[in-house]
């Protein structure tokens, strides 16, 4: 593993990259319940190797929950994904949310397993 994953920052600079990412992958907006959102706007944790974007996850923080937006990597089955999905994980615990869910429709099945606590 020679990436690292942390949260990204609130700077023009970071949310720049981290929308420049989306867009390329064509999940600036997605939709969720019946209502499109802007995924920009949210949240975001980022997987970075020497510089470099290789991932980035968004998600929504409720009241007691958490669920994630968007979830993509550069490579794949290089545990980017999962690492992803493991440190939103401590931002619910941290967060102290009841239910944490990927909402994700690929590979949701394989993410299901990976956490206590699903909605």
């Amino acid at each position: 593993m020679n990436f690292d994953v942390r949260k990204a920052e609130q700077s023009p600079s970071e949310r720049g990259r981290v929308a420049e990412f989306l867009e390329e992958r064509s999940t600036a907006r997605v939709a969720r319940l019946g209502e499109l959102v802007d995924a920009r706007e949210q949240q975001a944790l980022i997987a970075e190797e020497q510089g470099r974007l290789v991932g980035v996850l968004t998600y929504l923080l409720d009241r007691d929950s958490c669920e994630v937006l968007t979830l993509h990597v550069v490579d794949r089955w290089r545990g980017i994904g999962f690492a992803l999905l493991r440190d939103v994980e401590w931002v619910a615990r941290d967060a102290e949310c009841r239910t944490s869910a990927p909402r994700a429709e690929r590979r949701a099945d394989t993410a299901r397993p990976c956490f206590g606590y699903i909605e």
